[in-house]
């Protein structure tokens, strides 16, 4: 069977099992969404096996499962309207396959340059904003204390980031430039997601501040990585995220 039909296959199945899902009654929906991850991080390791090597089990085959437990626990807050359902069921299964080819694009270009690798990587960096505004959104839903959304907000985007990171420098063994950023990036997003649980923000505008903020330190790290952050992008991104954070405060319920 060729590559991209076994990605075309895992993401029907993961598709129709993301449907599947939402037949389960409520008390059983934890377990399904451990057995919706696993299930991702199987099909994915299947799909991509032929080029898998050392790190990249922990890296390029867990996308999937990533994206996939994010979207899917986001789908249960959404209204029960039909058209919102399927275009997200759309949207999941087209997400899924691209994240197969991209991993498919990191597994080979390991080993040799290739042209869509930069393809690849800003599609990766698009479905690491995505699944964190979606798995802040949840996350934030559930009414936690403000110290367990720090600790669910650093374990999310520390998963996240460390991916995202190892595909700009493509090692075989992890660097400590990664580490290092991955933890920073993590830490950082932990502690902003504290301080925000004390202010009265509603979930869309809170989920799509500390989306901003990933996107300011993904971008920046990227910037790093490759050597080219400058003085003039530190500025842009800084201005990106004090431009958002302007926005959230003025529209906090105040009153």
């Amino acid at each position: 069977m060729r590559r991209r039909q076994k990605f075309f296959l895992a993401s029907l199945v993961l598709t129709l099992s993301f449907l599947a899902i939402q037949l389960v009654p409520l008390q059983w929906r934890p377990l399904a969404l451990s057995i919706f991850a696993l299930l991702s991080y199987l099909l994915a390791a299947w799909s991509l096996f032929e080029n898998l090597e050392g790190i990249e089990w922990v890296t390029v085959v867990p996308l999937p499962a990533l994206y996939g437990l994010s979207v899917t626990s986001f789908y249960f807050l959404l209204p029960s309207s039909w058209v919102a359902r399927i275009v997200i069921l759309g949207l999941f299964g087209l997400g899924m396959y691209a994240l197969f080819l991209a991993g498919n694009i990191f597994s080979i270009a390991k080993n040799r340059s290739i042209q869509l690798l930069k393809a690849a990587q800003a599609a990766l960096f698009f479905f690491c904003l995505i699944a964190a505004l979606l798995a802040y959104n949840t996350l934030f839903s559930l009414g936690l204390y403000f110290f367990f959304n720090g600790l669910g907000v650093l374990f999310i985007s520390s998963l996240l980031s460390f991916s995202f990171y190892w595909s700009i420098s493509l090692e075989k063994h992890l660097s400590p430039e990664v580490r290092a950023l991955t933890l920073r990036t993590g830490t950082t997003l932990g502690l902003l997601a504290m301080i925000i649980s004390f202010y009265p923000g509603q979930l869309w505008p809170v989920s799509l501040l500390l989306m901003s903020a990933m996107y300011v330190l993904l971008g920046m790290g990227q910037s790093a990585l490759e050597e080219k952050l400058f003085t003039n992008t530190v500025r842009e991104y800084a201005a990106v995220f004090f431009g958002v954070c302007l926005v959230f405060f003025l529209i906090l319920p105040w009153k």
